[in-house]
């Protein structure tokens, strides 16, 4: 199923736990543009007036023009005047250049249809009803000088009406914070579906390679210890006065056999997982060095680091297969009579070093035709993890891991 850009945004805010845009954000083009419409509808109408003196038309201009700009610098800062007491500041200038504006002119009482609204959008709700109530102080003085009858009907509306914005106001505020608190929700709970999908799917990969494993070491491998096995009878049952070159043929055959065999297993151990094997992660790498080293001969030895902690499957099995991998290599070309496997750990990243004291190689000779170490590249870059290498003639060879992990609980 394809998803279009806006769904697979909106996903990715849920998981964030945010949303597009806050309401103040939606509405405040409007508010500003309601703002600026009212002060200067109030401004014309202010010079309309005939009889108005000179002194008092300029004052007029002068504190329109010192409103706006003191709301366009708030607009600018919006978002930056976080602390209370810059807020309270920020507003009582604003309310001190209205409140001469509407005692020189009182259409500029217009302005309080975006006033009280701004004060909401721009602070939170507990410092919006103090700056109204400074707000109502200065309308009931203005109302005041011209009527005390108004002026008393006004601290009456207004008290009632500022009352109940306060409870609405703290009402719309719990539902907000339930709302947050739900999407924060969602988003876990998306975060978790993907998880949990992700583990099935890892889940049923390793399920299906421990079954193949199993497969191949009932058949395949089995099949090839019995071809070795009657190799062996044969070669003991050949008369020596047989033809020469027949004891050798069954050599070859045999070698080629235990050869394949050895192939074989090292597939098997490439598909099983540790963890199906009811071991531990480090027990399983020292159960695989521990059979390698039966194998080859050679003595290999696990050092662990740094403090432990649990891994993904994909880094568990990461880091087995370039382990066997590159025992592999050190089996077939390196001459080497030691390995040492480290494994260590750091708060962002695991680091692997395999080192072994064989014959050592040129890595740019070899690079793009080694298949081993291509695929031990592959495997690595897949977790977002760099593999190095690091070989001189007669100087050994070390290979190097970085993997970037997150612990796992």
């Amino acid at each position: 199923m394809r998803f279009s850009a806006a769904a697979v945004e909106r996903r990715n805010e849920i998981r964030r736990g945010t949303t597009s845009k806050h309401a103040w954000e939606r509405w405040q083009p409007i508010v500003d543009r309601s703002f600026g419409l009212l002060l200067l509808l109030a401004f014309i109408l202010s010079q309309t007036e005939p009889e108005m003196p000179l002194p008092t038309r300029l004052a007029i201009l002068v504190c329109s023009a010192a409103l706006g700009v003191w709301y366009l610098a708030g607009s600018g800062q919006r978002g930056r005047l976080n602390r209370s007491l810059h807020l309270i500041g920020y507003f009582v200038v604003g309310w001190l250049i209205w409140f001469v504006l509407v005692n020189l002119n009182a259409f500029f009482f217009l302005l309080l249809f975006v006033l009280f609204p701004y004060v909401f959008i721009a602070t939170v709700l507990p410092t919006a009803i103090f700056l109204m109530v400074i707000l109502n102080l200065l309308v009931f003085i203005t109302l005041n000088r011209i009527s005390s009858e108004v002026a008393a009907q006004w601290m009456l509306f207004m008290g009632l009406t500022t009352a109940g914005a306060s409870l609405l106001g703290y009402f719309v505020e719990d539902i907000i914070r339930q709302s947050k608190e739900r999407q924060r929700l969602i988003g876990e709970l998306q975060a978790t579906r993907e998880h949990l999908a992700q583990s099935q799917r890892e889940a049923g990969i390793l399920s299906e390679r421990h079954r193949l494993a199993g497969e191949l070491h009932d058949t395949i491998a089995q099949g090839l210890i019995g071809i070795v096995t009657h190799l062996e009878a044969a070669e003991n049952a050949v008369p020596e006065n047989l033809n020469p070159n027949l004891s050798e043929h069954l050599q070859q055959a045999k070698a080629i056999a235990r050869s394949s065999l050895d192939e074989t297993r090292r597939f098997i151990w490439a598909m099983r997982s540790v963890v199906f094997e009811d071991r531990a992660f480090h027990d399983g790498l020292r159960h695989v060095l521990e059979s390698w080293s039966k194998t080859s001969g050679l003595p290999a030895n696990l050092v662990i680091t740094g403090a432990e902690c649990a891994l993904s499957p994909e880094h568990e099995f990461t880091i087995l297969r370039v382990i066997q991998e590159a025992l592999a290599n050190v089996a077939r070309h390196a001459r080497a009579s030691q390995v040492t496997v480290t494994l260590s750990y750091t708060p962002d990243a695991l680091l692997l070093d395999i080192n072994d004291n064989g014959c050592g190689f040129d890595p740019e000779h070899i690079q793009g035709r080694g298949f081993g170490l291509t695929n031990m590249r592959y495997r690595v870059g897949q977790l977002g993890g760099t593999l190095t290498v690091e070989s001189e003639a007669n100087e050994g060879t070390t290979i190097m891991a970085q993997l970037p992990v997150k612990a796992v609980p």
